[in-house]
């Protein structure tokens, strides 16, 4: 399952520190991809600045504005994997957020169109480093009771949220509350190798 793979992805290569709760995903993006101008600092090979998790997160210049993603992750027990990633960035009230959909290792998108997104909000900090966190699933479910379209579903694990608001109703939103608000959920901080 797509979730999955990438909380697994998460929980290896970003250190990062969520439950075992499903990640929320969004239907749309939060701007339009042919609209997506390329962060050139996002280009590189990062490692996560925690010295307890081993791998890495290449990001490469896709078509247009978007960015491919190639996470490798190793451990001593089962050798390693890797995934494939979609992204493009948004950049909303001068804060920058990551579109992110998981590719099949041909490239392809798993669900076609319908291959939900991961919303990630980024930020570069003093040091440059790349500091990432979620969306929040506790923030998700209040703005969606707070009247933003989406659906929760409950599963035997938590919740799975999913935001089926349009592009433009989702920006809004986030416009009126802010980045903090909606992702609050450190998930890593990485450092350029």
């Amino acid at each position: 399952m797509v979730k999955n793979r990438f909380l697994s992805f998460c929980i290896v290569v970003f250190a990062s520190l969520l439950s075992t709760a499903c990640v929320p995903t969004s239907i749309n993006p939060l701007s339009h991809v042919d609209e997506a101008k390329v962060d050139t600092y996002l280009i590189g090979t990062w490692v996560p600045v925690s010295a307890k998790e081993k791998g890495y997160f290449h990001i490469l210049p896709g078509k247009g504005g978007e960015m491919d993603g190639v996470a490798v992750s190793f451990n001593n027990k089962n050798g390693g994997e890797w995934s494939r990633f979609s992204l493009f960035s948004s950049q909303i009230d001068n804060h920058s957020f990551l579109n992110v959909r998981e590719l099949e290792k041909t490239g392809k998108l798993p669900n076609g169109e319908k291959t939900p997104y991961f919303l990630v909000r980024y930020q570069i900090t003093e040091k440059g480093r790349l500091q990432l966190w979620l969306l929040s699933q506790k923030a998700a479910k209040e703005a969606i009771g707070k009247g933003l379209r989406g659906e929760i579903r409950k599963s035997m694990f938590g919740s799975n949220i999913r935001i089926t608001a349009a592009t433009e109703e989702l920006a809004e939103y986030l416009q009126q509350v802010g980045p903090t608000a909606l992702f609050a959920d450190p998930l890593a901080i990485l450092q350029r190798q």
